[in-house]
Order: C-alpha cells, then sequence, then structure tokens
C-alpha cells in the first residue's frame, strides 16, 4: 500500500511541475565539459561550454598534476566547475550535461548509494574530494539537472569544440613548462662558467 502511495505521489507532483512549465517555461541549458590529462608531462586541464540560447561562455584551466586518474579527475572537475558556475544563476534551469566520461557518469547516477556507504565504493577511493563537492553541490542546486553520455572523438560538434579547448589549455601549460625549464636549464649552465 505505500509503495502505491509512493508512486501516486510522484505522479502527482509531476503533473504539478509539468502544469508549473506550461506558465512559467525553465530555461534550458546545455553543459560541454571535456578533460585531458598527458602521462609524459603530467599536465591536466578541464573545460567546458555553456550554450544558452546559442550564447556560449567557455572556461578551461590547466596544472600540473601527478596522482592516481588524472584524466578521470581532469573530466571531474569540468562538470563541477561548470556547475558551480551555472549554480549562481538565480533563475532555475533545466542543465543537460554533457561528457564522453562514461564511467564518471554510471557513478553519478549511483551517487546517493555511494553516499549511504559512507564513500567507500572503490569508484569513489581516488576522487573521494570531488563526489564529496558534486554530492554537496547537487543537494543545495535549485537547477534541474541530467547527465547525458555522449561518444567523444565523434564528431559532435560541441564535443569537439570542448575537447579542443581542454587540449589547448594543457598544451599551453606544458610549453610554458618546457620554456621555463629551459630558461632555468640555461642559467644553471651560465652559472658553471
Amino acid at each position: 500500500m505505500y509503495n502505491l502511495y509512493k508512486k501516486f505521489k510522484k505522479i502527482i507532483f509531476k503533473l504539478i511541475n509539468d502544469i508549473k512549465l506550461i506558465f512559467h517555461p525553465i530555461q534550458e541549458v546545455e553543459l560541454w565539459t571535456d578533460g585531458s590529462y598527458s602521462h609524459q608531462s603530467k599536465v591536466g586541464a578541464w573545460a567546458y561550454i555553456i550554450n544558452i540560447d546559442n550564447k556560449y561562455t567557455t572556461n578551461a584551466q590547466a596544472k600540473h598534476i601527478n596522482i592516481h586518474n588524472c584524466s578521470e579527475r581532469m573530466e571531474f572537475m569540468a562538470i563541477l566547475n561548470g556547475l558551480r558556475f551555472l549554480n549562481k544563476i538565480p533563475e532555475k534551469m533545466q542543465i543537460n550535461v554533457y561528457s564522453d566520461c562514461q564511467s564518471l557518469l554510471i557513478g553519478i547516477q549511483n551517487i546517493n548509494r555511494f553516499k549511504r556507504g559512507k564513500w567507500s565504493a572503490m569508484r569513489v577511493k581516488p576522487h573521494k574530494d570531488l563526489w564529496v563537492s558534486l554530492y554537496k553541490l547537487l543537494k543545495e542546486t535549485k537547477h534541474e539537472i541530467n547527465f547525458v553520455w555522449i561518444k567523444g572523438h565523434r564528431g559532435i560538434g560541441l564535443n569537439n569544440n570542448v575537447d579542443k579547448v581542454a587540449n589547448r589549455a594543457r598544451k599551453k601549460l606544458e610549453k610554458s613548462i618546457k620554456e621555463n625549464s629551459v630558461q632555468v636549464t640555461m642559467e644553471k649552465e651560465m652559472e658553471k662558467i
């Protein structure tokens, strides 16, 4: 009987929300995310592109990092930072988050189970700090958020673009590190003379 009540309650709430949407439609937003990591240089980068009514906002950041599974960590940072940015917007929105990191999206589907298990699942352990941050963000947000997996490197417009932005940020930092290390090496050589 209780399950029937829960189903009925869920249907009623959905109908009420659908009626609200007719009179107050929710802004639909796309958040495209990607991460990039080079094992050779130990440089990672994340990027996101936000599409609101064909107006685009892009952000990316790169850093030197040397911890377990950095590629997935960069993908995670892209999602977190994009959602943090959108969370500052006061109006309620429907956010569709697009990522090519399937393992991360599977983890997001199970985030409540991880929380109940005190974050002990193997998938959570390497990035527990990020999982806890995402859990809090999802609980506090006013927005409706859907996570969508898309195949990477398949010619999908904004997925290709966000991949390029993340790779560009990573390569820019790699170049800067390389130039600075050459500078330091040359200064040490000069000291010997």
